[in-house]
């Protein structure tokens, strides 16, 4: 039961730190897009 538990431990702390950099980068995804995207839309898009 050791190994199971260690595993799934394992996938749960893998979708804890997903979660986080999801949660932690998206609002600064959008912070950056509105105060630096605007000014050079065009190339970042078709970058």
């Amino acid at each position: 039961m050791a190994g199971l538990g260690n595993i799934y431990l394992g996938a749960y702390q893998g979708v804890i730190a997903a979660l986080i950099v999801i949660a932690t980068g998206l609002p600064v995804y959008y912070y950056w897009e509105r105060k630096y995207g605007s000014k050079n839309n065009d190339s970042d898009i078709v970058a």
